[in-house]
């Protein structure tokens, strides 16, 4: 085990660790957003993201815990302003993730610079790529419908059930 900017490096996971935990609270509160708009699909799919960032950042605990016998608990320091619409919606969660996947590809290189590739690989695993993807092409899709409902809610109809399978997967 290293000893050498362990401290640093744990600051750097202390920073993951705030990143999962406040992207856990960001999907919750879109996911009830959501709900209350009768988006059942997107309901779930925050759900299910929630879940995703929790998992995450638990491992990340657990794993400064087990390693270095560090306890750290997330900051929960994150508030969350609901959208008024559902484009509103997608462009701050496209906002939200784009500003994860920088965050973490940076606390990711920085462990690499300081000798610290397993802990790099770690955080990279919370890197949200495919859901970037995926909301990205739901911005478009739904844009191209000019955001009109009878589009809109089949397709959130389809998101349901795929995420649902996932779930029960």
């Amino acid at each position: 085990m290293k000893n050498y900017g362990t401290s640093e490096m744990l600051e750097l996971l202390r920073e993951a660790i705030d990143i999962g935990a406040n992207g856990e609270v960001w999907h919750h509160a879109h996911m009830l957003w959501a709900q209350s708009m009768g988006l059942r699909g997107h309901k779930r799919l925050n759900r299910y993201e929630s879940g995703k960032d929790r998992a995450q950042y638990i491992k990340l605990q657990n794993y400064a815990l087990d390693m270095f016998g560090e306890v750290i608990q997330p900051s929960w320091d994150y508030a969350v302003t609901a959208p008024e619409d559902i484009k509103g919606y997608l462009e701050a969660y496209i906002a939200w993730e784009n500003s994860v996947y920088t965050r973490l590809a940076d606390i990711s290189k920085q462990l690499i610079v300081m000798g610290f590739p397993c802990e790099a690989e770690l955080v990279r695993e919370g890197l949200p790529r495919k859901e970037l993807e995926k909301v990205r092409r739901m911005l478009v899709e739904y844009g191209l419908s000019e955001w009109d409902m009878a589009y809109i809610l089949p397709a959130d109809k389809e998101l349901h059930d795929k995420i649902k399978k996932k779930e029960e997967a």
